[in-house]
């Protein structure tokens, strides 16, 4: 057993040393999301709009006019919140097809952002962080979140380094963080937020221990206010990035009007069930940390206490919004493995930790079998995480979608057309397949309600089926748009179908599988 124990320290340290914990943990990393995104398709459609804007400022360089939204403010004051991230895609742009490339940059980003986690459990001196990490590898929600080739990964990657900065007291750092989050993700106030936390947290804490106020830690607020107001104004976008991110922030982020009309489905809430079941094994984790911190409050360092305080903050936003599971599961995980961490390094844990292995000499098989058991069952249920995930992918958008309109549209010279679709969540494949036409809404209908409430509830009526005649004269005269796309295959679009089929002045003169292609006359 002594050598036993001897040669599994050796093993145990050997993953400790960071040059064999980072590259191993990017590696293994970056084969689970090039598995995870080996499909042409895409779960989220917004995908194909980084695809595209990344080659369109390979060909011309930064995007400022945006006329492709017909139906929102964006086409008279465009901003490009995820700036950082598609410039970021367009090197890879020269050797992959754009989809291709954003896939590639996706799976980087991705395994970045696990380096990242492990690199601030290493900071607060964590042991056994390779294998922590790897359990938050099975964590399927995170994962899927990840792999939507989007820019959370970067967002991620950014709002941790901005807290480790927050904990250093890092001022300088801090700023540099919060210039970027602007560049990278409409998300960025949180940085300023989790600041003004650690602040306010760190003073409530000092005035408990001495009874004295101070402003330790406002340097926080200060740098990371400071980086985000530069960040907004050193900006090609400035000054209708203002208007902008706080329509983005405000509008759709925190107001949200999911219940006046349909919005992203990430901007619904969670259901308590479905999020448990979901960060399973982090909620064990969970659990087990938080008996820790009952029992054990006393022992609790400040730092776990901040950390306490964000993911109670993330978890209201994930039950409101489910998109920002993103956030809520790496600082969950953190935060239970600091506390279970403090723990399992004590006398106490050790002397049982002894009479465990006591036990196990004199009762070898029956601990054995448990042993084996619960390996079988981690990794059963991490496999089975992982196997709905990629099912999950494999079944987004196809690369096709749409393909054969746009290739229409480009042989027949119909360029500058406004197409009238019916569901804005089309608009970016529709955008990434052709670009030389307008189309009416997309990003998020808020954008269009707030352009246009009275133009944005008649479409609404449009598409729904509530007009039933006159649908041509009244898409022309209102919306500009000459011509009507139809996603055959979307059970939602048939009574409009049916209603602009049997309208006499719309013609039909493109159809291939799952999209009809309308002339008004």
């Amino acid at each position: 057993m002594a050598l036993v124990n001897k040669n599994f320290w050796k093993v145990f340290h050997f993953f400790e040393r960071g040059y064999v914990l980072y590259p191993l943990l990017f590696l293994l990393s970056v084969i689970l999301f090039s598995w995870l995104q080996d499909s042409m398709t895409f779960l989220d459609p917004d995908a194909f709009y980084h695809a595209k804007m990344a080659e369109l400022m390979a060909g011309q360089g930064i995007v400022i006019d945006f006329p492709w939204l017909q139906l929102t403010f964006l086409k008279e004051a465009y901003t490009d919140q995820h700036f950082l991230f598609h410039m970021l895609t367009v090197p890879f742009t020269s050797y992959y097809t754009p989809l291709t490339a954003l896939k590639i940059v996706s799976v980087l980003l991705s395994s970045t952002a696990i380096c990242v986690i492990a690199a601030m459990l290493r900071y607060f001196k964590v042991r056994g962080v390779v294998w922590w990490s790897l359990l938050l590898l099975t964590i399927s929600p995170f994962i899927l979140r990840l792999s939507l080739a989007k820019a959370s990964p970067l967002a991620i990657v950014v709002v941790l380094l901005g807290v480790l900065m927050i904990v250093k007291k890092n001022y300088w750092g801090l700023y540099i963080i919060s210039v970027l989050y602007v560049w990278s993700h409409g998300g960025f106030i949180l940085i300023f937020f989790l600041a003004g936390l650690y602040f306010l947290l760190l003073n409530l804490y000092n005035w408990n221990q001495t009874r004295n106020l101070s402003l330790r830690g406002i340097g926080g607020p200060i740098a990371s206010g400071a980086g985000i107001l530069t960040g907004l104004i050193i900006n090609p976008y400035f000054p209708q990035n203002i208007n902008f991110y706080w329509q983005q922030v405000i509008e759709v982020g925190l107001m949200n009007y999911s219940k006046y009309f349909g919005v992203g489905a990430e901007w619904y809430p969670y259901n308590v069930f479905n999020l448990i079941g979901g960060v399973n094994f982090i909620f064990i984790l969970l659990v087990m940390a938080v008996l820790i911190t009952i029992f054990q409050y006393h022992r609790q360092k400040f730092r776990n206490w901040y950390f306490l305080m964000i993911i109670t903050l993330f978890l209201l936003f994930t039950l409101k919004s489910r998109r920002y599971i993103e956030y809520f599961v790496p600082f969950a995980f953190i935060w239970s493995i600091l506390v279970i961490d403090s723990y399992i390094w004590t006398e106490n844990f050790k002397n049982n930790f002894k009479k465990f292995l006591n036990y196990w000499d004199k009762h070898k098989i029956l601990v054995g079998v448990l042993v084996v058991y619960l390996a079988f069952a981690f990794i059963f249920g991490a496999g089975l995480n992982l196997y709905r995930t990629k099912n999950t992918l494999d079944g987004g958008i196809s690369f096709n979608k749409f393909v054969e309109t746009g290739d229409y549209l480009e042989e027949n010279n119909i360029t500058g057309e406004t197409i009238f679709h019916v569901n804005w969540d089309e608009f970016p494949v529709l955008f990434y397949q052709n670009s030389d036409n307008y189309y009416l809404t997309g990003m998020d209908p808020t954008f269009s309600y707030k352009y246009d409430p009275i133009l944005f509830y008649m479409w609404n009526q449009i598409i729904k089926g509530e007009f039933k005649s006159g649908l041509s004269a009244l898409i022309k005269e209102n919306f500009g748009a000459n011509y009507v796309l139809i996603d055959t295959e979307r059970k939602t679009d048939r009574l409009f179908w049916a209603y602009i089929k049997r309208d006499p002045n719309a013609e039909l003169i493109f159809e291939a599988e799952g999209q009809q292609l309308y002339k008004l006359k």
